[in-house]
């Protein structure tokens, strides 16, 4: 989750085709997303996803803000969701008490 001094992260710059990536470059065409950077990226960190800038944004409001592809916003949303239930269930009280836990596995597992 490297960031710059603006806070952002390569999966900022690359859900973000708006952005100004250096002083002098305003003039120079930017591609499309990328359905495969971003895969990539997110496979390197899925927690970069939910990571905010100096803008208070993250990657799927860069890419909204940016018009991104339905495919694009819909892998950062379906990522977002993934971390956030991943950072609820470790936050959780079951997590905290393994009988419940284990309870829980022998329901589903009957």
């Amino acid at each position: 989750n490297v960031q710059d001094e603006d806070g952002r992260t390569p999966l900022h710059f690359a859900c973000d085709t708006s952005c100004e990536l250096f002083e002098d470059d305003q003039d120079l065409p930017r591609g499309p997303h990328s359905l495969d950077t971003i895969r990539i990226l997110l496979s390197g960190s899925l927690a970069a996803v939910t990571l905010e800038d100096g803008d208070e944004m993250n990657a799927v409001e860069y890419a909204i803000v940016s018009d991104a592809p339905i495919e694009v916003v819909n892998l950062l949303q379906k990522a977002s969701q993934r971390v956030m239930r991943k950072a609820k269930m470790n936050n959780s009280p079951r997590t905290l008490c393994p009988t419940s836990v284990m309870a829980k596995m022998r329901v589903l597992v009957h």
